[in-house]
């Protein structure tokens, strides 16, 4: 493998990780959209796909902070992830300054079934 194909794959594994973070899309769509962006013998040399995902889900679990809080009160959740895939809002959040927080990931329509 050449420099510049070097170069092109830590491009694109760039691009996956920034997807990560700013898209709630599934790894495999990630990785499709990167192997689209490269030709075919450059997508060959990217990483395998199993590697890819785990890539994505580090960097998407490193963004949002999961598991570096010591109460509920410190969750401070981005804008993106408190909304669902149809821009929906999320059904509940009690609030950072109740001591007991609850967050609810739902909407009312899901709960109706």
């Amino acid at each position: 493998m050449n420099q510049i194909q070097n170069c092109l794959i830590n491009v694109c594994l760039n691009e996956g990780k920034r997807l990560a973070r700013e898209t709630s899309e599934k790894p495999r769509t990630i990785i499709n959209k990167i192997q689209k962006c490269v030709s075919s013998d450059s997508a060959i040399e990217l990483t395998r796909p199993n590697v890819m995902t785990k890539i994505i889900n580090r960097a998407r679990n490193a963004f949002i902070g999961r598991g570096n809080y010591t109460s509920r009160s410190e969750i401070d959740l981005p804008e993106e992830l408190r909304k669902t895939i149809v821009s929906q809002e999320l059904l509940y959040d009690s609030g950072p300054n109740d001591p007991n927080r609850i967050i609810i990931f739902s909407t009312e329509k899901t709960l109706i079934y």
